[in-house]
């Protein structure tokens, strides 16, 4: 009885849709798609994103307005610095130029672009301080002829990988933002999306194994990293002279006096907890300040991770642009540093305010639940989301 009347409802929905078919075909693909896709953009059902998010973020973001922005090359800055030498404390934030905003200096050299590109990111990161995150957004190029036909595609994610193993950084996550909110548009020039990417540089300890890094290891590491510090290398070695007579006493060589194995560095992988980073894999990329620039909810999740998460005490952006990275940080209430080559971009950069009431409700959402799930981190005891 229940089966005859689950195909008497498919056959009643059947004769309904039948009439209404005529004028589905007439109707916009795109606008379809759209109406699709608002119940799916979001994380979080409108019912659950309170009206008063803005208020509430503003009450725990303290703004800030310390802001230096140098105008100059960017890669003559970093090598301006030594291994690890920028400021203790400081995080990445940054998007290298695309092939065509280089293009005078590359012209249509592909192989020459990857490799700076490459070299340019491992430099950002081994100038950075040990213990530091760095966030990437780059998209990926479709290289086409002028006829229109594809001949490759650059992966800048796997060149940012590239780059990170070469420095032994760890990429951390890896998220994707989607350019085109409704989702409907056909991709043929830039692609559709971008990369946004973030990669932690380990710190070196010279302390004993304690039992909480224990749990981050398996046991087999624990029990090796344990013997080789009880281990202990005796600095110099006493050779007996073989013309010593060994029945006299009085010659006998005197026992060396043991001592302490020297400390070695080790490294301590990075790690944060996900309770603290609760953001959808996909999203889309917000409000643009510019066409060249950075969306603002993809720039304002980065910053808040490296905030609140990797507890960064500010921003470094080597190639700032007219400065959004710069201005996010400020607005959540970090200090920024950025370069820029071109004076009028630096003089943008330098006058940029972003107010957070053009953060989407959904991202300013996730950034209250960091927020609350770090003071309750806090509360309990453990300070910080992340090493």
């Amino acid at each position: 009885t229940e089966h005859s009347f689950m195909n008497l409802r498919s056959l009643s929905f059947l004769l309904f849709c039948l009439p209404r078919i005529r004028c589905f075909r007439t109707f916009p693909v795109s606008r379809l798609n759209k109406l699709i896709n608002i119940k799916i953009m979001s994380s979080y059902k409108p019912s659950e994103i309170p009206t008063d998010t803005l208020d509430s973020l503003k009450e725990c973001i303290q703004h800030r307005t310390d802001r230096e922005v140098i105008c100059g090359d960017s890669i003559e800055w970093l090598n301006g610095y030594p291994d690890g030498g920028l400021p203790a404390g400081y995080c990445g934030f940054t998007s290298l130029p695309d092939l065509s905003e280089v293009q005078n200096i590359f012209q249509t050299d592909t192989v020459s672009y990857k490799k700076w590109f490459t070299d340019t990111v491992a430099l950002f990161m081994r100038k950075l301080s040990r213990g530091s995150y760095v966030v990437f957004l780059q998209s990926d190029i479709r290289y086409m002829t002028e006829s229109g036909e594809v001949t490759q595609w650059i992966d800048k994610s796997f060149l940012c990988s590239t780059a990170a193993e070469r420095e032994g950084c760890t990429l951390m996550w890896h998220k994707l933002v989607y350019t085109d909110k409704a989702n409907s548009k056909r991709s043929t020039g830039r692609p559709s999306y971008s990369h946004l990417l973030c990669y932690a540089k380990p710190k070196l300890s010279t302390d004993p194994i304690d039992g909480a890094h224990e749990r981050l290891l398996s046991k087999t590491q624990a029990r090796k990293e344990r013997s080789r510090q009880n281990r202990v290398k005796p600095t110099a070695e006493v050779k007996e002279n073989e013309d010593t007579n060994p029945d006299d006493a009085t010659t006998s060589p005197s026992e060396p006096e043991p001592t302490q194995a020297p400390t070695v560095p080790r490294i301590v992988q990075a790690n944060y907890r996900t309770s603290l980073f609760a953001v959808p894999d996909i999203f889309f990329r917000g409000h643009m300040l510019w066409p060249k620039g950075i969306g603002l909810d993809s720039c304002f999740v980065g910053i808040m991770f490296l905030k609140d998460v990797a507890n960064a005490t500010g921003i470094i952006d080597p190639f700032a642009g007219q400065g959004t990275v710069l201005a996010m940080a400020n607005s959540v209430g970090l200090p920024s540093i950025g370069v820029e080559i071109s004076p009028k971009r630096c003089r943008k950069a330098n006058n940029l305010e972003i107010d957070l009431d053009l953060i989407s409700p959904c991202m300013r959402k996730i950034a209250l639940d960091i927020v609350a799930a770090r003071a309750e981190l806090a509360e309990s005891g453990v300070v910080g989301g992340g090493k």
